[in-house]
């Protein structure tokens, strides 16, 4: 009788731990990143895919120190952007660095920048012979919340209940015959 509940018991604990263990990765990989970059046709100048930016959003660009010019452009205006009209048309970052949203704090620890209360439709503009080493992440902040609240209600549920087992696993005597 001790198996019956024991082993699975047990195996629900371990389960929980890693669901709880695991869940910031969990939900980072709901996230749109990118790194890909195509050629404007004008040289030494890259443009990344459309991003679709609501106000629930934050736009996180990672890049290192040798990239200084890296621009948030509005997609209407990326097209007729160039090197001088940049820093014009660019949408400013965060200027702290750190974001906190719906309980998620965001923050850069790197070179990049950080973008909040956005919407829209914006290309990230790049100037430089390549633009490798250069990512970015488009983030849900709420989605992200309510996914992260739910892993791990999950993950403490089945902790819960593999404590359960192991309780009743570990106290019910073997059967008499």
């Amino acid at each position: 009788m001790r198996k019956i509940f024991l082993m699975p018991g047990v195996a629900l604990f371990i389960i929980g731990i890693l669901v709880v263990s695991s869940v910031n990765q969990l939900v980072d990989s709901t996230s749109v990143t990118g790194s890909h970059f195509y050629s404007h046709g004008v040289k030494d100048e890259f443009i990344s895919q459309a991003l679709s930016i609501t106000r629930e959003n934050v736009l996180i660009v990672f890049f290192n120190e040798t990239y200084q010019h890296v621009y948030l452009i509005p997609s209407p205006q990326s097209l007729y952007v160039n090197n001088t009209t940049a820093a014009e048309l660019a949408v400013m970052p965060v200027s702290n660095g750190n974001v906190t949203k719906y309980g998620l704090t965001y923050s850069l620890n790197s070179t990049g920048a950080i973008y909040d209360n956005l919407t829209g439709h914006y290309n990230i503009v790049v100037f430089a012979g390549t633009p490798a080493g250069i990512t970015y992440y488009l983030l849900n902040a709420m989605r992200d919340e309510q996914l992260t609240g739910e892993i791990e209600l999950a993950g403490f549920s089945a902790m819960s209940a593999g404590i359960a087992g192991i309780i009743a696993g570990t106290v019910l005597g073997p059967r008499k015959r």
